[in-house]
């Protein structure tokens, strides 16, 4: 009689060891089993200390190092992303540096510009919420002191495709136009002024050792008339 062998494969997966970490970053949950007191969670614990700091250092880097200009969080968020940086918690990271973020004296933390385009003489407003009622509180500034504009070349922000903005500038008979996102060239000249602006600001307060982002409000009335020298 011949005896005949059997050999049964098993296939182990083992768990991804990142689990545990995520798990309690996003939600402070330990492993089944895992009593809190333990060495293993304390371990857990640490470990994931470390991840959401070095995540809050990469979002801090892109807001305000040396090429940093204190976007918004989802800019933010995008740009660690694109960049090969994920981590769970980047969405909550960034919304909470942005809201500890300095801000000027009176809250200031907008610039409106507006940029002649035949004598490229330059205006602007600081304004602490975007919305069309400061749009149109711009553009009547400008009409006191310049008269009635024929054409106002903008973007697409909300503040300028708004019912009301539209209402504006159609009792005023002026002609609205917009620049795309796919054609920025179409509105140039003011995208480089707004260049300039923030590169001037960025060199006279950046400090390696102190972010001053609060004091932009103090250079600015500096910065845009040395543009028109």
């Amino acid at each position: 009689m011949e005896a005949t062998a059997t050999v049964s494969e098993v296939l182990m997966i083992e768990e991804d060891w990142r689990i545990p970490f995520i798990d309690f970053i996003k939600e402070f949950k330990l492993p089944p089993g895992v009593d809190a007191k333990s060495i293993q969670a304390a371990r857990i614990i640490w470990r994931s200390k470390g991840f959401i700091l070095e995540g809050k250092d990469i979002l801090r880097e892109i807001h305000e190092g040396v090429c940093g200009n204190h976007t918004a969080s989802r800019t933010l968020v995008g740009k660690a992303y694109r960049s090969g940086f994920f981590w769970p918690t980047a969405v909550s990271d960034a919304e909470d540096l942005v809201k500890r973020c300095p801000r000027s004296p009176g809250g200031f933390n907008h610039i409106l510009v507006a940029v002649d385009k035949f004598i490229k003489w330059l205006e602007y407003k600081t304004i602490i919420k975007i919305s069309s009622d400061r749009a149109m509180d711009f553009i009547s500034y400008i009409i006191h002191r310049f008269g009635f504009p024929h054409t106002i070349i903008t973007d697409l922000g909300s503040n300028f495709t708004s019912q009301s903005f539209w209402d504006f500038c159609d009792n005023a008979c002026i002609k609205v136009k917009y620049a795309f996102v796919a054609h920025p060239r179409g509105n140039g000249q003011v995208e480089r002024i707004n260049g300039l602006i923030l590169d001037g600001l960025k060199k006279r307060i950046y400090n390696a050792n102190s972010k001053k982002g609060g004091k932009w409000i103090q250079e600015l009335p500096q910065k845009p008339y040395f543009l028109l020298i």
